[in-house]
């Protein structure tokens, strides 16, 4: 990772500085739901191993950094019939308990699946529409090495999709605020499809989130900690920033440009939690699939539209195949927030049931 300059020198911040991952621990009155959705076909195994030995070591973490009034959900799936017979979702309803998100997860297991693509589409949709709290910080993990049915995938045994459409679930997400950290199991996710990256990518910028690229299940704790204390310490920063950038906005300023003026006062005293994932692929990547899926609210749409192209990131692939896993490494840091940040929770209150 190409580390802000302030974390290669020496620590000379103000001292006023805020750091909100102490100020949250003190505050119980803040609500976190963290809903998982996994992928349970064959291809998952080492993935949910991982989540399996090291869940109640996540749930610990998040509970002792952010002492929030926190909620685990879980939504297992795998495909339609006949693709597979055992079941398409399997919802784990939300639960304040580390023992039983525990049994929730010890009950999962990695078999059948079928073609390529899986029912995540319908994963996604039950994701959006658990009984999330009101007043909650929303966050969904999602956990997959394919991609939905209907992208176009050459081994899609629903070419045209099913009956939950999945840019309509993307957007289901967004409506409800619930912001997606999607974890990419890599190589299979680019080696072995054309579209699964940038959906996954899509889903990822749609609801404010991050696209996170693993190729060692064992950064999946890092993920899942350092993704929910970024949002807690957003929500803290949001709190104090709001008025200002509403403020900034009713001059005739965009969001964008708002989060961009009012940054380095922010910068100055508040401090966020980061998480970053290294990426196998090299700069220059082409987010046009990305921006076409955004655009239109449909399969339907996007095929009228001409689909996703196949003609870029033809790199990716192979960078994701010869990349080292071994060496790769999550961040997790305090930093000032970055304008991107601000701007990306801006977004996800402006436009979110939060």
């Amino acid at each position: 990772l190409n580390l802000p300059r302030w974390m290669q020198q020496k620590n000379n911040r103000n001292s006023k500085t805020k750091t909100f991952r102490s100020t949250m621990a003190q505050d119980s009155t803040v609500q976190l739901d963290v809903a998982f959705a996994c992928d349970c076909t064959a291809s998952m195994g080492s993935y949910i191993h991982q989540a399996q030995r090291s869940i109640q070591q996540i749930s610990a973490d998040i509970r002792a950094k952010c002492k929030a009034s926190l909620r685990f959900a879980l939504v297992e799936y795998r495909d339609h019939p006949p693709q597979d017979s055992t079941f398409v979702t399997r919802i784990n309803a939300f639960t304040d308990s580390l023992q039983t998100m525990q049994q929730y997860v010890d009950q999962m297991s990695a078999q059948g699946g079928g073609d390529g693509p899986e029912a995540v589409a319908d994963a996604l949709h039950e994701i959006a529409n658990l009984p999330w709290r009101d007043n909650a910080i929303k966050i969904c993990v999602w956990i997959a090495d394919a991609p939905p049915h209907g992208l176009g995938e050459a081994s899609d045994g629903f070419p045209n999709g099913t009956s939950i459409d999945p840019l309509q679930a993307i957007n289901e997400l967004k409506q409800k605020g619930v912001v997606t950290y999607a974890v990419g199991c890599e190589p299979a996710l680019s080696t072995s499809y054309k579209h699964a990256r940038d959906f996954m990518m899509n889903a990822a910028d749609s609801t404010e989130g991050k696209y996170l690229p693993l190729g060692k299940a064992d950064l999946l704790s890092k993920v899942v900690v350092g993704g929910a204390l970024e949002g807690v310490s957003l929500e803290a920063i949001w709190a104090e920033v709001k008025d200002d950038l509403e403020s900034l906005k009713k001059q005739g300023l965009s969001t964008e440009e708002a989060c961009a003026k009012h940054h380095t006062k922010v910068a100055a005293v508040h401090v966020a939690d980061h998480v970053e994932v290294d990426s196998p692929y090299t700069a220059g990547y082409d987010y046009a699939n990305v921006k076409q899926m955004q655009a239109c609210s449909s399969l339907s749409a996007l095929r009228a539209q001409g689909g996703l192209s196949t003609s870029i990131n033809s790199q990716a692939p192979m960078q994701a195949q010869q990349y080292n896993y071994q060496a790769q490494q999550c961040q997790q840091y305090s930093a000032p927030p970055s304008v991107s940040q601000l701007n990306r929770w801006a977004n996800h209150h402006s436009g979110a049931g939060h």
